[in-house]
């Protein structure tokens, strides 16, 4: 996945202490998930060795409305406000959170409409 001068400069350059005891990469230090929608991209075979995982955008949404769904809905109606150069309706940002490919999200908080 890198070129040699890659592999040459990672070489020459010292591991800092702090890093070498975390499997992680600096980046990505303390994170315990990568929220993406592309999870193609990020094998669980892979994230594994980092003691990671990856979860759609859905997915997540989903366990924090399970925690606490107030804050999600409320979360959502300030987003949907902040929405100036093209305002929405309750409906029309569920529609848009469909669009999105949140689904999941929208079953769960599609009776919640007339606070969003």
């Amino acid at each position: 996945m890198c070129d040699e001068r890659e592999r040459q400069l990672s070489a020459e350059r010292p591991i800092n202490p702090a890093f070498s005891r975390n499997p992680k990469p600096p980046s990505l230090a303390g994170a315990e998930a990568i929220i993406t929608f592309n999870l193609k991209d990020f094998p669980e075979e892979e994230l594994s060795k980092y003691e990671m995982t990856a979860l759609h955008p859905d997915e997540l949404i989903v366990n924090l409305i399970e925690i606490n769904i107030g804050a999600v809905i409320e979360a959502a109606r300030r987003h949907r406000k902040s929405l100036k150069n093209s305002p929405f309706t309750a409906s029309e940002y569920i529609d848009l959170l469909l669009r999105q490919n949140l689904p999941a999200t929208v079953s769960k908080i599609k009776t919640y409409q007339v606070s969003i």
